[in-house]
């Protein structure tokens, strides 16, 4: 964090997050996210980078409140994002929040 940014209350805090799935092939958990912690304060910009299959979109996921976690914590402008309801929290990818899916979905009747 740099010193313009680092006495801000964060706009986004990730506190040990954790995500699994069980494995099709195995039946076992596989942890796709282990112990992630970062904050995000109002005006910054951040870039998620790794290599294909590292977590990243599951990340995204996660924080678009497009999935849950398995454990830890995510809070978005002061608010526990596992305290909202499904209808507050479609709410609040509707006017807070912006996602851009990986893969887009075009509509076909409108032009470029």
């Amino acid at each position: 964090v740099n010193n313009s940014t680092s006495n801000q209350v964060p706009l986004l805090n990730v506190e040990n997050l954790t995500r699994e799935f069980i494995s099709s092939e195995s039946g076992k958990p596989l942890q796709v996210l282990r112990g992630l912690s970062l904050e995000v304060v109002r005006g910054e910009s951040i870039a998620i980078v790794g290599s294909s299959g590292c977590g990243k979109s599951t990340l995204l996921n996660l924080i678009g409140t497009l999935d849950q976690p398995t454990s830890g914590t995510l809070t978005f402008d002061g608010r526990d994002l596992s305290q909202l309801n499904a209808e507050e929290l479609a709410l609040l990818r509707n006017c807070e929040m912006g996602f851009i899916f990986q893969s887009h979905h075009l509509l076909p009747q409108c032009s470029v």
